[in-house]
Parts: structure tokens; sequence; C-alpha cells
């Protein structure tokens, strides 16, 4: 930060951040630097993927098997509720051993299915046999898996820790305050006792809202203004 970072900042016209809550670190560092939101963008779909949803239950986890990601507080939710787990992702090797050890220390070895890391026609896959997306993440810049999840027209429960409270706005899922497993388990009986259908509809609504036109169109917007304002 002192030998580099801060002459960036102190330097710059004006910081793009991509949530409110990257605004308010940038404030902290650089408050007199003029900041604006624009979030990431998605290639959205022409039409909402989402026709059916699995009788049984079934949660999917798209990630990298990392501590921050909040793996291990879902699986300690879901010790006793009726619910399939899907895990898609692939991380170091002491951390997978840690989860691998705790499916087995929690008696959730038929519950839970590791799928290792796949693809884009993988991932479309397993989005149409979800119920819905779970993240509890510990911490998230602006979660690109909640982003393609509601592109295919997927409910979502997520941590508040990933700063994307339009989900909550637009009711296309549940945001839960914390990732304490027990906060977790009342967050999957929650978005499981909703119209599933409804649910996907918002859900694929608001993705339009990022699709990669409107993204670019406001971030281009920014940059002529930025551009204006030297002249």
């Amino acid at each position: 930060w002192e030998f580099i970072e801060k002459h960036s900042f102190q330097n710059a016209s004006a910081i793009h951040a991509i949530t409110e809550n990257e605004v308010a670190q940038v404030v902290r560092l650089v408050s007199s630097k003029h900041t604006f939101v624009i979030p990431n963008g998605i290639e959205t779909l022409s039409h909402n993927p989402k026709v059916a949803f699995p009788k049984e239950p079934t949660i999917l986890f798209i990630g990298r098997l990392h501590p921050k990601k909040g793996l291990d507080r879902l699986m300690m939710a879901i010790a006793d509720l009726d619910v399939r787990l899907l895990v898609a992702g692939d991380g170091e090797a002491e951390y997978k051993k840690h989860i691998y050890d705790l499916v087995g220390k929690l008696n959730i070895g038929k519950k839970v299915e590791f799928l290792g890391f796949v693809d884009k026609e993988q991932k479309k896959a397993l989005y149409e046999k979800a119920s819905f997306v779970c993240v509890p993440s510990h911490s998230e810049g602006f979660s690109l898996v909640v982003l393609e999840a509601i592109s295919h027209g997927l409910p979502v429960l997520i941590s508040k820790a990933c700063h994307f409270d339009d989900i909550k706005r637009h009711g296309a899922g549940i945001v839960i305050e914390d990732n304490e497993p027990t906060t977790i388990k009342e967050g999957i009986r929650l978005i499981l006792a909703l119209d599933s259908s409804k649910l996907s509809e918002k859900s694929y609504s608001l993705s339009k809202d990022f699709s990669l036109e409107i993204v670019s169109s406001r971030l281009l917007l920014e940059y002529e203004k930025i551009l204006q304002a030297s002249k």
C-alpha cells in the first residue's frame, strides 16, 4: 500500500467498485476520490432454462474447496435434514482431506456427492438437477457463482458476506445474516418452503440486470463522464 497502491489510488480520476461494500472500503482509504459502483456482468440466456425441480431437495455448491467458502458450515447444516448436497469444485489436498473427514464425522456420506472440477456443460446439467445453489461464504467480493446460477433460473441461498442484496430485494432467494450452521439450516428450510417456480422466474429476471450489454453500457457512460471532466 505505502509503496505502490496508495499512489495508484491517489492519482486515479475515479475508482470503480463492484459492490457498495467495496465503496466503504475505498472511502476509508481515499475519501476524496469519486467512486462509482458497477457490478460484474454475465452472458445472459434468451429464456429461463429452469423448467423443473427435483422431487428430492437437492442443494448445489459450486466453488473452490477453501475455508472461506463455508462448505464445512453447509455440511454441518444438512446433517439432520432430508436433502442431497452436490459439491462441484476442487481445492488443496489438506483442506479436501478435512472436508472428507467431516463427511465421515457427520455421517452424511449418503447425502453428499463430490464431483470435482466441472466445465461449462457439466455445470449446465447440474443447474437442471438442483433445487437451489448455496453460497455460504465467510467473504466474497461479488459472487460470479450467484450470477451464473440466477441466469439459469436457479434460486440461491447466500450469506450476507456475498454482498448481493439484490437477491433479497428481488425475491430471488434467501440472504442469511451469517453462515453459522444453524442459520444455514434455517435458510434451507425457508427456501424449500417457498414456491420454487416463482423464485426461478425472479432469479432469471434479476439476471437480466447484469447482462454484459447493460453493464458495458453503464461502464462506457462512466468513462465518458471521466473523460469530459478531464477536458
